[in-house]
């Protein structure tokens, strides 16, 4: 698998990750949304309908009582008026629960009726007060009770239908929440096993074999010229090639050097050779050019395979020029990974602030809670006050007595429930300021994950400056092969004047012992330049022979 698929691959499953994990994150902030809304909406004002129902009975029953202690006396004769209002009410907060709730209209159509006899039942017996005194109301207190008790009745049946629909609605938004909540914990910690799985598959697969091979280049080039060592060839992707082209460069290098080091060590006894032979000069002086030209072959095949040595580096370049082109691939696709992260954090950032409009809603539904209880004590307070008009009316007072307790009761189970409601309201308060704080965590690691993509992104930018340090290097190496030319032209040029002197030696010995010296120059300054080169092939010898030389058997290594 090429490097260049790895990393197509880690960016395709780095972007596959975070696509899926902003749809489940939109899937599960859209449910809170829907279960907060249809509370707030729907089941709150319905509620709160259903509670001005039960205010308006209660009043009603208050004032046509009120009317029946007082008798319709000049400036307490007002209590017909105000249960009409609150008779108005409660038939207009019933329309508008028929409207709001549907699929209990029929129930509410069912109330009604039960509502105006018992509104009925009030009207008469106040009257009955009012006409004959104690005498004649007790009669028809009777009838009203009954009618109270229905009416009762249907009004906690209501008030438990829409207690129990706030609660359903109320607990289906926790467990919305609940579930974004695990949803963004469980993709936040799969995307930094990614991550950490994407950094651990760039250092193994990437930096650690160009770290390799920028130890062994930088060896080169620092002179230590050890023509021997060789890159590891286990990859099978881009650096994998690499490094066997790199090897072969090394291995035709190292033959190479190997052949003129041979050779030039060989020529430096060869020179010794022919200084203390100088007196045999004339008679091998032809074997002497035969030898000669061996050599000048031999440097034209070296020049031969400084040539190909030159073509293996300028391939090492090109290669090198692909890799920086596709390291440079890699830092785009980084750069649209952390523009990815971005956008990840932009979507938290609205997860957050559509969590902070859930806790305002919650605070509103605390302000309506509160407006209730303070209802149900004000309705205590006047069935306190109910009460102390019933002592004082004395025998014919005591049914009215009754129904201020039952009133007083009553307030007091609503205080209760709104105190259960509003508990309940402040244990969703407190998991949405949590869900809040995970979101602000998640947005955190999201942050950190695109200091992480930028850190990736400069590693790349450290490979390509190691790639760019290959490519100096090839380009020295090219330098150094010019000049291994170029000194191989002037040995060229020595040998086409050895040629002259083999031709002058004929006719002057005294030319044989300046070419012996011009030789053995020659050959230390060759062996001084290939010194640095550490190579495989070392098995030399640098001795000279006891025997004399003879014409078959020179040779060169």
């Amino acid at each position: 698998m090429t490097l260049k698929s790895k990393t197509v691959a880690f960016a395709t499953v780095s972007i596959i990750f975070l696509v899926a994990q902003m749809i489940f994150l939109r899937q599960d902030t859209s449910s809170v949304i829907s279960s907060v809304e249809g509370l707030a909406n729907e089941r709150l004002p319905q509620l709160e309908k259903a509670h001005d129902m039960k205010v308006a009975v209660i009043q009603v029953q208050q004032w046509l009582t009120d009317i029946s202690a007082t008798r319709g006396l000049d400036g307490l004769n007002d209590g017909f008026d105000v249960a009409a209002e609150n008779a108005d009410l409660f038939r207009k907060r019933s329309q508008e629960l028929i409207q709001l709730d549907p699929v209990n209209a029929s129930f509410y159509k069912e109330l009604l009726p039960v509502f105006e006899e018992y509104y009925l039942a009030g009207q008469v017996m106040a009257e009955g007060y009012v006409a004959g005194g104690p005498a004649t109301g007790n009669l028809m207190m009777a009838d009203f009770d009954t009618a109270a008790e229905a009416i009762y009745g249907r009004i906690d049946e209501l008030m438990a239908k829409h207690t129990a629909n706030t609660q359903a609605a109320l607990k289906a938004a926790i467990a919305s929440g609940k579930n974004a909540q695990n949803s963004s914990m469980l993709f936040t910690a799969l995307l930094a096993i990614l991550m950490l799985l994407l950094i651990s598959g760039l250092h193994f697969f990437v930096l650690k074999p160009i770290v390799r091979m920028h130890d062994l280049v930088e060896e080169l080039g620092k002179g230590d010229g050890d023509l021997s060592k060789r890159l590891p060839e286990n990859k099978k992707d881009e650096i994998g090639d690499l490094a066997i082209s790199f090897n072969h460069f090394l291995a035709k290098t190292d033959n190479t050097v190997a052949g003129v080091m041979k050779s030039v060590v060989r020529l430096i006894p060869m020179a010794n050779e022919l200084e203390s032979n100088n007196n045999h000069v004339q008679d091998r002086i032809m074997k002497q050019n035969e030898q000669s030209q061996k050599v000048h072959a031999c440097m034209d095949t070296t020049r031969a395979a400084a040539d190909s040595v030159a073509s293996a580096v300028e391939r090492i370049s090109s290669a090198s020029t692909q890799g920086y082109e596709r390291v440079q691939h890699g830092v785009e696709i980084v750069v649209k990974s952390s523009h990815t992260m971005d956008q990840l954090a932009s979507r938290v950032g609205s997860s957050e602030e559509t969590i902070k409009r859930l806790r305002e809603s919650g605070e509103r539904i605390e302000g309506v809670i509160d407006v209730i209880s303070n209802i149900a004590e004000q309705t205590n307070l006047l069935a306190l006050n109910a009460a102390i008009e019933a002592a004082r009316a004395g025998e014919a007072g005591r049914g009215f007595a009754v129904v201020a307790d039952e009133v007083r009761s009553l307030a007091g189970k609503t205080h209760e429930s709104t105190a259960e409601v509003q508990a309940m309201v402040e244990s969703i308060r407190k998991e949405t300021q949590e869900v809040i704080g995970i979101m602000q965590e998640s947005a955190e690691e999201a942050r950190a994950s695109q200091a992480l993509v930028e850190a990736s992104r400069g590693s790349l930018d450290e490979i390509n400056g190691a790639i760019m340090h290959i490519r100096s290097c090839s380009e020295e190496i090219l330098e150094a092969i010019s000049l291994q030319g170029e000194n191989f032209t002037r040995v060229e040029s020595n040998f086409e004047l050895m040629d002259e002197y083999f031709r002058e030696t004929l006719k002057s010995g005294q030319l044989t012992i300046s070419f012996g010296d011009d030789l053995k120059s020659l050959s230390a300054k060759l062996q001084d330049l290939i010194s640095t080169f550490k190579v495989t092939d070392s098995d030399w010898s640098t001795k000279e022979r006891e025997k004399p030389r003879m014409g078959e058997d020179i040779e060169l290594f």
